[in-house]
């Protein structure tokens, strides 16, 4: 199938774990991944996934923001997204949203 280059769409992680769940593939149900690249593979596919990797490399090296300490709290935020979901929940995902926007906005 299409899924991979594209995705199932927005919350299909939810969908699919209530599946893996009932066919018994897991045991617990979580519905975020605990990884937000995973998910948002799952859920937006190849495309969606580069186009997010896309814009945060070209706000990092087009506007010189290596060394600035808001690119490293970005980057903070990222690797937390390795094994959590912090950019699922809005105490986190907000403010490391506006980091980026503040970020992108300086150059």
């Amino acid at each position: 199938t299409y899924y991979g280059l594209v995705g199932r769409g927005h919350h299909a992680f939810s969908d699919a774990a209530r599946w893996w769940l009932a066919q018994q593939k897991v045991k617990q149900l979580f519905k975020q991944a605990h990884c937000d690249g995973a998910q948002l593979l799952l859920e937006y596919g190849l495309v969606g996934t580069l186009a997010v990797v896309s814009y945060l490399a070209w706000a990092f090296w087009a506007h010189g923001a290596w060394g600035d300490p808001l690119t490293a709290a970005v980057v903070v935020g990222l690797v937390a997204s390795l094994g959590q979901f912090p950019l699922h929940l809005p105490q986190t995902g907000i403010p490391w949203l506006v980091l980026v926007a503040f970020l992108v906005s300086r150059a």
